[in-house]
């Protein structure tokens, strides 16, 4: 984006996607890319208007500052959103790939423990936020971070529609996922201390 601090969300174009990204994702984009309605990067400018109205102050800065929706003929609807970047000015990186990556098993600990009280608290709130790898360790000094998210689906994938509007179900699927992706991270974490 030619202003600093922004970036831009499209789907992707047709030769951009991977023998990995199936023929249900190929027909939702084909679907969804011109069709607000059914687009995800809509879906989340509408709810993170919702979650400022609703989050408290310091719950809502976990997310972009600024999330905008923007249409291109040629590329459907995208957001324009707050770029999410450490102090340095390099990317924020996923959770995971910090944890793995990280220096010291205390510094570890701190980042493991930080991603269970979010996810708890996203919980709490009801907050649809479905894929916990998509929280962002953002390093505000070499010492200090915080956790953001920059991308989710407030939507998901659901048979029935509407559920995401529940919150005892947004409940139940907040805390499932988090504690698949926490045991997951938590058994990889073992295992790499045990090779050390």
């Amino acid at each position: 984006m030619p202003e600093p601090g922004l970036c831009v969300k499209f789907y992707r174009k047709w030769g951009e996607f991977t023998a990995r990204d199936g023929v249900n994702l190929r027909f939702s984009v084909c679907l969804a890319r011109h069709r607000s309605a059914l687009n995800v990067n809509c879906h989340e400018c509408r709810y993170h208007s919702l979650l400022k109205r609703r989050l408290s102050p310091d719950l809502f800065s976990i997310f972009p500052e600024r999330v905008t929706c923007v249409y291109s003929p040629d590329r459907g609807w995208g957001v324009v959103e707050s770029l999410i970047q450490d102090a340095d000015g390099r990317p924020s990186q996923r959770i995971e790939s910090v944890i793995y990556g990280a220096s010291s098993v205390e510094q570890r600990e701190r980042l493991f423990a930080a991603a269970e009280r979010l996810l708890q608290r996203l919980a709490e709130e009801g907050v649809c936020f479905f894929d916990p790898h998509n929280i962002l360790v953002q390093w505000v000094s070499p010492a200090e971070f915080r956790l953001r998210i920059a991308d989710f689906d407030p939507q998901d994938r659901v048979l029935v529609p509407g559920l995401t509007c529940i919150k005892p179900y947004v409940r139940l699927k907040v805390l499932r996922r988090a504690r698949r992706f926490l045991v997951r991270i938590r058994k990889r974490l073992q295992a790499l201390e045990q090779g050390q």
